[in-house]
C-alpha cells in the first residue's frame, strides 16, 4: 500500500485536556507520521501520512477519540508526502 497524505483541520474546544498529546499517542499506535499543531485556541492542525487503512482509521479516531474534546468541525484534504519519519506536537507552524 502506498503512503498517503492528510491534512485535518480540528475546530472545537479541547483546551487543557491533553488533546494533542493523545492525538500524538493515537499516531504512534496506527504508524502515522507527521505533527499537530494549535493554530489558535479552538483549531488543531493536523498533518497525517500512513498507509491508507491507517489514515482513515487515524482520521475516525481524531472525531471521537477525546471524549472530553467538543469536536464541532473536522476537514480532511490530502496533499503531496512530504516523508514524515515521527509524530509529534508542534509548537511552530513552519515545520516540514
Amino acid at each position: 500500500m502506498e503512503t498517503q497524505h492528510k491534512n485535518i483541520l480540528l475546530t472545537g474546544e479541547f483546551q487543557n485536556i491533553g488533546f494533542t498529546f493523545q492525538v500524538m499517542k493515537a499516531a504512534e499506535e496506527l504508524n502515522i507520521c507527521g505533527y499537530a499543531v494549535y493554530q489558535n485556541s479552538n483549531t488543531v492542525k493536523i498533518e497525517a501520512e500512513g498507509k491508507e487503512n491507517d489514515i482513515s482509521e487515524f482520521v475516525n479516531w481524531c472525531k471521537t477519540g477525546v471524549p472530553e474534546a467538543k469536536i464541532s468541525e473536522i476537514t480532511t484534504s490530502s496533499d503531496t508526502v512530504q516523508d514524515y519519519y515521527e509524530f509529534i506536537i508542534n509548537n511552530n507552524e513552519n515545520i516540514k
